[in-house]
């Protein structure tokens, strides 16, 4: 029994570990302090170890040690808006890294440039990065709606020295920086962490920002293997990578062509953490009903129906409009597009062929649609 050990040291009494009934059998009572424990029997030692093989591509977060609950503000402060933390099911690397020492900070776009530091209740906080806020999916935009930034302010010393020890971010140029930094501070649906020796570097064939997973690698995250995974990798060791990972079977380690790093590794910490940050999960629940809609033989939910659709982007806006489409027309699309039986484009994203059987110059697209003769057909065809 593994308990015995330990409590024959604590006393000079004697106990007897009986197999058949998984049970330590005390010739007197326990000692005052001690637990009655029960032995493991040979199934569920098994069991265990089959549990740590599967467990054994994810690791703990190097972080936890440093995490406390972050404060709750939402006040104005030194003639600053301070953004309430709200709770979310999404996660922040810097969160993760530097807990309660950070400080979120909402700014106009039109405003004067940030202040390179703030005090807040006596400390300072140094600016590291800053995103745009972006609108949610099917929400209306007011009028005179200006855009807005969200200022992330770290309060540590030596910054730049706590920053190095993930990524070499000296050796890059400043609006290269800016943008990694950015990358680290947006949201994501988990923050995972493995180790370096699962990840393999491989040779550039085309893949331009799409590498490859195992199939069942993030098995004990959501127990499904996605077709694709947006995904931003970050560790002393590799720098920071990001991109897509399509599911690809016969191979153990996730594969990276040197497109996908976009930092060099850090000088002056060789831990071996890597932290896997998923952005999106592909098919997303919106591919899915959206599959369904244009499936002539099925059909999406009706909440998914009657939910307001993304509108069309400024970027298509002008490019439709640049290759001669008359603006009030663009003008018109853009408010028609938000009913889902309106809508006349898709945004796809772009991931590189696992299987390697695909002519050159072609695209996939899975799904979906009705033929000349009203005939199910795969929409890729």
């Amino acid at each position: 029994c593994r308990d015995a050990n330990p409590i024959e040291k604590n006393s000079n009494k004697k106990y007897v570990a009986t197999a058949k009934r998984n049970t330590l059998t005390p010739s007197q009572k326990l000692p005052p302090g001690i637990k009655k424990t029960i032995a493991s029997s040979p199934s569920a030692m098994k069991k265990s170890r089959i549990k740590k093989q599967k467990n054994n591509n994810l690791l703990e977060s190097p972080f936890n040690s440093r995490l406390l609950p972050s404060p709750e503000d939402g006040l104005n402060c030194d003639e600053i808006k301070i953004l309430r933390l709200k709770p979310s099911k999404k996660e922040c690397f810097f969160s993760k890294v530097f807990g309660n020492r950070i400080l979120r900070v909402e700014s106009s776009l039109s405003a004067a440039p940030p202040e390179k530091s703030v005090t807040k209740n006596g400390m300072k906080y140094t600016l590291v990065s800053e995103k745009m806020i972006q609108d949610k999916p099917g929400q209306r935009k007011q009028f005179n709606n200006e855009k807005k930034n969200e200022l992330l302010y770290i309060r540590t010393h030596g910054l730049q020295k706590e920053l190095e020890k993930i990524c070499s971010f000296s050796l890059m140029k400043p609006e290269k920086v800016i943008a990694r930094l950015a990358h680290l501070q947006s949201e994501s649906l988990k923050i995972m962490y493995i180790k370096m020796k699962d990840i393999q570097w491989i040779k550039e064939e085309g893949h331009e920002g799409c590498g490859f997973y195992p199939e069942g690698f993030f098995d004990d995250w959501k127990n499904k293997n996605y077709d694709s995974i947006q995904l931003r990798f970050v560790g002393p060791q590799l720098g920071l990578g990001k991109g897509m990972v399509t599911r690809k079977r016969g191979i153990t380690r996730i594969q990276l062509p040197e497109s996908m790093r976009k930092a060099p590794p850090s000088r002056t910490c060789n831990d071996s953490w890597i932290a896997v940050i998923v952005k999106n999960v592909y098919p997303s629940e919106e591919n899915i009903q959206m599959g369904r809609f244009l499936d002539p033989e099925q059909d999406a939910t009706k909440s998914w129906k009657e939910k307001g659709r993304k509108p069309l982007s400024e970027m298509y806006q002008r490019m439709l409009i640049g290759y001669g489409v008359k603006e009030s027309v663009v003008d018109g699309y853009t408010k028609w597009s938000r009913k889902p039986d309106k809508l006349r484009h898709v945004h796809l994203r772009g991931c590189i062929d696992p299987t390697g059987k695909l002519p050159e110059n072609t695209v996939f697209i899975p799904g979906y649609t009705l033929d000349g003769n009203n005939s199910r057909e795969l929409f890729g065809k």
